[in-house]
């Protein structure tokens, strides 16, 4: 069973991610494995492990890697993901069961230019000549 958290080599960081820290941010998450099984501390529960890219907000461009969400919602949009391409969506929040919980939904206009330039290639003349 993986172990959450465990970071791998590599330029990105290895914060623990929260989509409740984010309610209001653009984010673009790569889901590399769905996983419908994972012991935690608070039972069993399915999980999508993800690099996830903070799009907009003062932490812009900030990147998480290989991090294991859990919030149920999330999980299950992205649980069928390929992981082909980064999904850009919003966090918002939703009350369920008497407690405040993340969902995805679609971006605006401008946090979708902001994911365009994060991802977009470099230009021929920005390349390093290796």
């Amino acid at each position: 069973m993986p172990k959450p958290f465990a970071p791998k080599n590599g330029e990105k960081t290895f914060e623990n991610f929260r989509a409740a820290d984010h309610f209001g941010s653009t984010v673009a998450i790569t889901v590399s494995e769905y996983i419908p099984a994972m012991e935690t501390v608070h039972g069993e529960r399915k999980a999508i492990k993800a690099d996830v890219t903070l799009v907009d907000g003062l932490f812009a461009g900030k990147d998480f890697g290989d991090v294991f969400i859990f919030d149920a919602a999330i999980v299950n949009e992205l649980m069928d993901d390929d992981g082909s391409e980064p999904v850009v969506a919003k966090i918002v929040s939703y009350m369920a069961r008497g407690k405040e919980c993340a969902k995805l939904t679609v971006p605006t206009a401008d946090a979708w230019t902001a994911a365009e330039a994060l991802y977009k290639p470099a230009a021929a003349s920005e390349k390093l000549p290796f």
